[in-house]
Order: C-alpha cells, then structure tokens, then sequence
C-alpha cells in the first residue's frame, strides 16, 4: 500500500535583532529537514498477513473454480446449440 501524505514543517522567524541567532538556528535546522526521506511501512503482524493471504488465495480459488464451470457450461450450451443446428 503506498501513501501520498505530505509532511510540512513551519518555521518561526523574528525580523527582530536579538533573536537574529534563534532565527538563524531554527532556517538552518529547516533546511536540514527538507532532505530528511521517510520510507513508510505498514506495521503488519505477519500472522494476520498469513491468514489475509490465506483467504485471499481461498476466496481466489472459489472465484477460478466458478470460472471454470461457468466456461464448461458455456461450452456446453454451445455444442448443445450446434448439434441441434445441425440436424
């Protein structure tokens, strides 16, 4: 699963003289932390991720076998059809 959250970071400046180091500090510390990268994860428990899969290769399953004889019948209907048109 991807994320497409934005972070952003809001920094406090004084256009007044004495806090002209607090200022300075606080743009330098901005600047380091736009290059700061985050990689996302999702805290998962691998034995729920089991099960998950586990009814998604079930539920997929069922969803092929019904697939299949849904085909088979399909084909069945069809030469029933054409033997019939035949005669």
């Amino acid at each position: 699963m991807c994320s497409n959250t934005k972070t952003i970071m809001i920094a406090a400046v004084s256009p007044a003289d004495y806090n002209y180091e607090e200022t300075l500090s606080t743009l330098r510390y901005a600047n380091r932390a736009k290059d700061i990268k985050n990689k996302p994860r999702i805290n998962e428990d691998p034995k729920v991720c089991h099960v998950i899969s586990h009814r998604s290769f079930r539920r997929l399953r069922t969803q092929l076998q019904w697939c299949v004889l849904r085909d088979a019948y399909r084909m069945h209907c069809c030469e029933s059809i054409s033997r019939k048109s035949s005669v």
